[in-house]
């Protein structure tokens, strides 16, 4: 129920922000006093490995959902062989989940991402990636950047900033919204890009 709650938070929250192709960082908060310790590349994913198309890693949210899945040769530029494809059917809640376990214990922590996607045959589709962070308890906080409407491959970057919470792990997600059955969602090149501070 909560991730549905935070989906909807978002959705609105695009509605009146106007989600932009080209998105810019955001949480850019961190104090300027801080050094940066260092850096730890967490996620390069292409969505081939070895020259195959993968989704090697990645869990769905409900084994039902592999059929919504394929894979295309349109990538971007800087992308390899394949792309991943998500075409939902009308009415379906898509979601395809990594979980990654940082390496330091450092608690003032800036992770960057970005990924490249597009939409075809839009029917008011946002689609976006979602980087949950967990501490060892519990969820901590979020943030999700989405486009809507990009019939061309866009580069969307996003930060999320922590001060005061070890981070155990973090869930990369990709969703999309019920839309259409003829819109396609394509993804590639997630990266994910760990920054500590003292």
């Amino acid at each position: 129920m909560r991730k549905y709650l935070l989906v909807l938070s978002f959705l609105i929250g695009c509605l009146f922000l106007s989600c932009s192709k080209d998105s810019s960082p955001t949480n850019v908060g961190l104090q300027s006093s801080l050094t940066l310790r260092d850096t730890v590349a967490l996620m390069n994913y292409p969505f081939e490995k070895n020259g195959v198309a993968s989704i090697e890693g990645w869990q769905l949210s409900d084994t039902l959902t592999k059929k919504y899945l394929s894979f295309s040769n349109d990538v971007p530029s800087d992308g390899g062989s394949y792309s991943l494809v998500i075409q939902s059917d009308s009415g379906k809640f898509f979601d395809l989940r990594y979980k990654i376990i940082p390496p330091s214990s450092t608690y003032i922590k800036r992770f960057r991402y970005s990924y490249e996607s597009k939409i075809l045959n839009p029917d008011s589709a946002i689609i976006f990636v979602r980087v949950g962070l967990y501490g060892s308890n519990d969820y901590i906080d979020y943030t999700a950047i989405g486009i809507t409407r990009a019939d061309q491959w866009r580069t969307v970057n996003g930060i999320s900033d922590t001060t005061s919470t070890k981070i155990d792990s973090l869930i990369i997600e990709i969703s999309t919204t019920s839309n259409n059955m003829n819109t396609k969602n394509y993804f590639d090149n997630i990266r994910l890009i760990e920054e500590d501070y003292n």
